[in-house]
């Protein structure tokens, strides 16, 4: 296969490749492709990378898809398609806010490694939040950018696999780096003054806060639980649900949690039973007084009226019960981390705690809870201690 370069520019040319001759027509088939480039014998070289691509089958389509066409038809082809609605929304919501604005003009075919970098430099700049422009010093999290740049990787390698782009430009460039922080340990103190103060608040919010204590579960699994799901008998939870807010969709139920090693049964005390009992004797009372006005769900936490609750709901309440009564500021996220932190300070096999806990990968906890096995280890060093040392004297 022929082709040939011509400069168009400073440090811009345009390559041809001459693809033979349309049997019908005898017009001459060719593909254009223009490129950045130093000098002529540079261009010739991408000239002959590309025309290799085109005879191995792998020759772009979308030579004038820009990023903002293909991120659309990305989102309705592939995402929509195979995603959850909460994942395509926050991707829909990343692209319009901080990728297509500074990205989305560009060519497909033109985008290369350096734009990605300047693109990810670009988002570490103060007033680059869509939610703090008056606030100047304000800047995106590391995990934003992070998560910015993969969702573009994710996108541009969904290109590379249906042959509009013959390669990942995003591949080449070193992903932003994002310093894991360490989560709470367990504060016994703490956990002791909330299981106090929770007593005065009304038995669905008693049973919530107690239940996130005793088992760790994530925020919109305690929401979409159903009573379906509660095992009174063998004092067990079904965890296969989970609430979601999207906005303008509202809360909906999912009918799968986070993901497939969220699915699990965890067991509970007989207390916590008896706790969800009185919660449902005061639920069975809502109903007979709202009668009609009451919209069944079978959910264990609703609204007044029987609807879900806004997944946001315990992320609002719970600072503000903790600072009714004096205790120290805290997430209700946080609670999920005092749980785990506890059972990895117990010593309990990291395997056995992801299964609780729904966590996909047993390498999260060792990251994020890796810290709270210092007594543990401190434990090793002394039984080693008093088995080897006796023999070195």
């Amino acid at each position: 296969m022929k082709g040939n370069v011509e400069q168009r520019g400073k440090i811009s040319w345009r390559l041809t490749a001459y693809l033979g001759y349309d049997p019908n027509t005898g017009a001459q088939k060719r593909e254009r492709k223009t490129v950045k480039a130093e000098n002529k014998r540079q261009a010739e070289k991408l000239l002959r990378e590309w025309i290799g691509e085109i005879e191995k089958g792998v020759k772009p389509r979308g030579n004038n898809m820009t990023v903002r066409q293909f991120a659309d038809e990305w989102l309705e082809k592939h995402c929509e398609a195979n995603l959850q609605p909460k994942t395509v929304h926050t991707y829909r919501e990343k692209l319009d806010g901080h990728i297509l604005p500074v990205l989305g003009h560009v060519k497909l075919c033109e985008l290369v490694p350096k734009m990605i970098v300047d693109f990810c430099n670009d988002l570490r700049q103060a007033n680059r939040r869509k939610d703090c422009r008056e606030v100047p010093e304000k800047k995106l999290s590391d995990r934003t950018i992070l998560h910015c740049y993969r969702i573009l990787s994710s996108m541009l390698q969904v290109a590379v696999y249906w042959q509009v782009l013959s390669g990942n430009p995003a591949k080449k460039v070193k992903p932003p780096k994002v310093e894991r922080k360490k989560a709470l340990l367990y504060d016994e103190a703490v956990v002791e003054q909330i299981c106090r103060a929770i007593k005065q608040e009304p038995p669905q919010y008693q049973a919530m806060v107690v239940l996130e204590v005793y088992t760790g579960m994530r925020i919109g699994e305690l929401l979409g639980m159903t009573w379906k799901h509660v095992n009174f008998e063998e004092c067990s939870l079904d965890v296969r649900k989970a609430a979601q807010y999207i906005p303008g969709k509202g809360t909906f139920i999912k009918n799968t949690p986070k993901n497939s090693s969220s699915e699990r049964t965890i067991e509970i005390d007989r207390k916590i039973i008896e706790l969800l009992k009185r919660h449902q004797q005061e639920q069975a009372k809502s109903k007979v007084e709202l009668a009609d006005c009451w919209e069944e769900n079978d959910l264990v936490f609703t609204k007044w009226n029987g609807k879900p609750f806004l997944p946001n709901v315990l992320s609002n309440w719970f600072p503000a019960f903790m600072l009714r009564h004096n205790l120290p500021r805290l997430r209700f996220h946080d609670l999920r981390h005092y749980h785990v932190s506890f059972l990895v300070h117990m010593g309990i096999p990291i395997h056995d705690i992801q299964r609780r806990t729904g966590h996909a990968k047993a390498s999260t906890l060792l990251d994020v809870y890796g810290h709270a096995r210092k007594s543990s280890n401190d434990m090793i060093t002394r039984t080693l201690t008093a088995a080897i040392a006796p023999h070195l004297q």
